[in-house]
This record gives structure tokens, sequence and C-alpha cells, in this order.
């Protein structure tokens, strides 16, 4: 009884340890540089450059937010034996945001990544940019994505929703419209 007992409260140590948080159906803020609302609940979490946010788990819903990725930095990690990731340059327009974002993806593994439907769009109340995306994943599941993003006194603001396109996209895709327009930056 005492063994099981112990491993009951190891268990419940580990749990706690978790980098995982509740993201309560409120005003968020985002490394103290914006803030949007979201009308449901997620689990969030710290990751290299920013947060991500998922509803069902990574694999099925990501929300990633980047609040000020400076120059010479990059989206994602380093990955051995396979060169230097694509980074953000200071001065990039969207059109090379866009394929920073795509790069970034096939750097990570995917497959048949494009961007598409590059337009102007307010990121809160910076003139920014929006495009969609595409990539499959090595055992072939279509993913469908979404982003919005500015450049600002040399930073990189972005925010990128991907999903696996036959429910997830579909599924969260209003919730995600509605995050988007809530962006409001601070200064």
């Amino acid at each position: 009884m005492r063994a099981k007992i112990s491993c009951l409260l190891l268990l419940l140590v580990l749990a706690s340890c978790s980098p995982y948080r509740l993201v309560e159906p409120t005003q968020q803020t985002i490394d103290e540089r914006y803030r949007v609302t979201t009308p449901v609940a997620w689990t969030g979490a710290t990751i290299r450059n920013g947060e991500t946010w998922t509803m069902n788990g990574p694999a099925l819903d990501e929300l990633n937010f980047f609040a000020g990725l400076g120059d010479g930095r990059s989206l994602v990690s380093p990955k051995s034996g396979a060169g230097e990731p694509p980074v953000f340059k200071a001065r990039m327009r969207a059109n090379e945001v866009m394929e920073l974002v795509t790069d970034s993806l096939a750097y990570g593994g995917y497959n048949r990544v494009q961007g598409s439907k590059l337009r102007p769009a307010k990121f809160g109340q910076l003139p920014g940019f929006r495009f969609e995306f595409v990539f499959t994943t090595e055992d072939g599941l279509k993913y469908a994505g979404k982003a919005i993003g500015a450049v600002s006194e040399g930073e990189l603001h972005l925010i990128l929703f991907s999903a696996p396109f036959a429910h997830y996209f579909r599924a969260y895709h209003q919730t995600v419209e509605q995050i988007f327009t809530s962006i409001d930056v601070l200064s």
C-alpha cells in the first residue's frame, strides 16, 4: 500500500512540473508585446521564440505566437545534421516572411510546403500581412495553415495556425479569425 501511495505522489509531482498551462478564454498578453482575446480555452506552453497554444495536442492543432523575433533569429530550432535553419532578416518584406515560414516548415521535415494568398492586413495597429500555407507530413497527412504578421522596428511579430485540413483546420478556422482580429499591439 505504501508503495502505491509513493507512486501516486511521484506522479502528482511530475504532473505539476508540466510546462503546459491553461489559457483561459479571456484577453491574453503575449510576451508583453501584444494582446489577443481568445473565445475558447487552450493549453499553452512557452517555446523557444514565443508561445504555443493547442486544443487537442500539437499534432492536431497548433497556434504559435512569435513576438518581436529579432534579426538573425529563426522560427525553428536547429536540427542535427540539417544545416542552419532559415533566419529572419530585419528588412524582410511580407513575401520574404511567407518564404521564411514555408522554408522553416520544409527545414522541419514537412513536404510539399506552399504559401499562397499573400495580402495586406492589420496586425493590431501595425500595417502587416496575411497568408495561407499547406504542407504534408511524412506519412501524407495534409495540413493547412494561416498566418498574420508585421515587421516593425526590425522585429517580426507573427501568429501561425496549422492543423490537419480534413477536420481540425476547418473546426477552428473561425476561432483563429477572432483571435487575429483581436490583436492589440502594446507600446
